[in-house]
């Protein structure tokens, strides 16, 4: 069922704090308010090539990923999106200080969370705490595009904000991209921060942690299950430690998130399948300098949810059927309870997921072989 007076959407942006919709708001053209629910919905439009994308905003008006996923579901089924963008504020981790300022990461940055894990899901040993949280990685077509359109920094002209410390520092704000860990807490404490840190870099085939948060991982999964893309967009407000507070950073950080965010739309890096041949056209044809690179083959998280929930023990011999077949060292590394996950995450980094049908045929898995030919 459709929302009252809403139409379908190319996009559906959520937030998770009502301070966030208010910044992503400003960056949308003439929004429309609709109430659902006694709640707020925003729609508005954004002019690309010959058309123009739908947009919706909603705020969860809660914190934690159980809300985030059940929500982000509903919303997305009642909307129709083709594309769901989480933005909002995250705790960031600081790293070296021996970088160049150019480099560095500093609050009123930008994440882009190549990789969302969920920190709580595990198993706690006497002396250790086992992860067993499955990494959910975002849209790889998407992930290339934010690359390719922040290679410079034009995407910041949009930015509607002034920097809270002025030019003392570094002017523009830089995006990063890694990984971000999910939970059910806010996190204010170096030493918990340090502990994810730890727990991240113990992962396969994951990049370094970048910063925590409370709804990524639970707007993925909502996403996986609806088999619509997702990208995950947060702005660094603080460096989750005792020292948080109020000051000036947080409006900045989302209006930097969501500026990045207007930017690469704008740019024609999401086309939604209802554009005719007609209207991507033009596009193909200036080719060369278009901002939506060339895409290689992905599979949805749909389909990655369902082979690993049914795939059991036989994935070894889906590793060994491959060819070449999976290393024995490398399959030492994947962890216990999770090897098909972390065989999809080695055959994902080599590019080599169009492998999977036939290697699951001569496993003996035909039922599963027909994921990938949907």
């Amino acid at each position: 069922m459709m929302l009252p007076n809403a139409t379908p959407l190319d996009v559906l942006i959520l937030t998770a704090l009502e301070e966030e919709m208010e910044r992503v708001k400003s960056h949308m053209n003439n929004p429309q308010n609709i109430m659902v629910l006694h709640q707020n919905w925003w729609q508005s439009t954004l002019a690309v090539e010959n058309d123009s994308l739908k947009i919706g905003l909603f705020c969860f008006q809660d914190m934690g990923n159980p809300q985030a996923a059940a929500k982000s579901v509903a919303f997305q089924k009642e909307t129709q999106a083709e594309l769901v963008v989480l933005i909002g504020l995250l705790g960031g981790r600081e790293g070296s200080i021996a970088l160049p300022i150019e480099e560095k990461r500093m609050r009123g940055d930008v994440v882009v969370a190549e990789v969302l894990v969920n920190y709580e899901c595990g198993k706690n040993h006497p002396d250790r705490f086992e992860s067993r949280s499955t990494p959910l990685r975002c849209d790889e077509r998407l992930l290339l595009a934010v690359k390719k359109r922040t290679s410079s920094n034009e995407w910041t002209a949009k930015m509607k904000m002034k920097r809270p410390d002025g030019t003392s520092h570094r002017i523009l704000p830089m995006v990063h991209f890694g990984t971000v860990a999910s939970g059910e807490k806010v996190v204010a404490d170096e030493t918990t921060l340090n502990k994810l840190t730890e727990l991240v870099d113990g992962m396969e085939a994951v990049p370094p942690l970048l910063g925590v948060e409370m709804e990524g991982y639970g707007t993925a999964i909502g996403s996986y299950e609806a088999d619509v893309r997702f990208l995950f967009v947060k702005g660094i407000c603080d460096w989750a430690d005792s020292k948080k507070a109020d000051d000036g950073w947080r409006p900045y950080a989302v209006d930097a998130a969501a500026a990045l965010v207007f930017d690469l739309l704008a740019a024609g890096a999401f086309i939604p399948r209802r554009f005719s041949e007609a209207s991507v056209q033009p596009a193909a044809k200036h080719g060369s300098d278009s901002h939506a690179p060339h895409q290689p083959d992905t599979f949805s998280g749909r389909t990655k949810l369902e082979l690993c929930r049914r795939l059991g023990e036989n994935w070894e011999d889906v590793a060994d059927s491959l060819d070449p077949s999976v290393p024995a060292s490398d399959r030492r590394r994947f962890r216990p309870g999770n090897e098909c996950q972390d065989l999809w995450t080695w055959l994902e980094i080599r590019g080599r997921l169009s492998e999977l049908s036939d290697a699951l045929r001569n496993a003996g898995r035909e039922e599963l072989a027909q994921l990938f030919d949907s």
